[in-house]
């Protein structure tokens, strides 16, 4: 299941950035995505879950705002819509599996 959670929020990112114009509040995406549960989505400053998920739109070329009147992060969804990409993995190899890496081998011999 977790191979697939990064698609699946990637796929629901690109999605509520079509939807949703001009901006949705990150917040409600971090709840949605599933960075924190509902119940901490009034108060979502104070946990983990949301600044995760503001890294991991920051790192997924998502534009984030913060809106004047209320100061809460937002994306701003107009801008972010043709700029999301979905990064290349730090562990990746050209092969595809990091456990059969030559060096790796080596190691263990």
């Amino acid at each position: 299941m977790d191979l697939y959670v990064e698609k699946m929020r990637f796929e629901a990112v690109r999605c509520i950035a079509r939807s949703y114009r001009p901006a949705v509040p990150v917040a409600f995406i971090a709840q949605v995505l599933g960075f924190m549960d509902n119940s901490s989505f009034k108060t979502c400053n104070e946990f983990d879950g949301f600044a995760e998920c503001e890294e991991w739109l920051r790192a997924h070329g998502a534009i984030l705002i913060t809106d004047k009147s209320t100061g809460e992060l937002q994306l701003n969804a107009k801008d972010s819509a043709p700029c999301l990409f979905m990064p290349e993995p730090e562990d990746a190899v050209p092969h595809g599996d990091a456990y059969l890496a030559v060096n790796d081998f080596f190691a263990r011999a």
